[in-house]
C-alpha cells in the first residue's frame, strides 16, 4: 500500500490580465502570488461563482507546479473545467467532473488520478483545499 501525502493548494482568481502575462509576473512561492496578483482579483458577485480562471502551485516533493484551473459554467448551470501546468507546458488537460456546492469545490481528473476539494473564501478570491 502507498502512503500518499495531501497537498494543501490555493487556488486564487485571475482578473485583469491573461494567464500567460500572470505567470510572467507570479513567483514560484505562494506568498509572492498573493502580492503579485494584488488588486488584481476578479471583481466576483455576492454569489461567488467559482467559474473564471484560477492559479495555484502543486508541491510534488521538491518541485513546485505552478497550475491553472479554467472553470466555465454551461447554460444549464453546470461546471465544466480544463487545467494547464503552466511549468509544463501541458494545456486543456482534461477535468473529468467538476462541482460546487455550498462553497465546496470538487473535481476530478481520472487520467492525472487527481482529486480535489476545496472551500470557497468568503471573498470569492480563493479555493483552499486538499489534492
Amino acid at each position: 500500500m502507498h502512503k500518499c501525502r495531501l497537498t494543501v493548494i490555493t487556488l486564487l482568481a485571475l482578473g485583469v490580465f491573461p494567464v500567460t502575462n500572470a505567470a510572467a509576473h507570479l513567483g514560484s512561492s505562494l506568498s509572492n502570488q498573493y502580492s503579485a496578483l494584488g488588486s488584481h482579483h476578479s471583481t466576483l458577485t455576492t454569489q461567488h461563482s467559482v467559474a473564471g480562471t484560477w492559479l495555484g502551485v502543486l508541491e510534488v516533493q521538491t518541485f513546485k507546479l505552478r497550475i491553472v484551473l479554467k472553470i466555465t459554467q454551461t447554460a444549464d448551470g453546470k461546471f465544466t473545467a480544463k487545467m494547464d501546468s503552466l511549468d509544463q507546458a501541458a494545456n486543456d488537460l482534461p477535468i473529468d467532473t467538476i462541482t460546487s456546492e455550498g462553497g465546496v469545490v470538487h473535481f476530478e481528473a481520472r487520467a492525472m488520478s487527481l482529486s480535489y476539494e476545496g472551500k470557497l473564501k468568503d471573498n470569492g478570491s480563493e479555493i483552499e483545499g486538499t489534492l
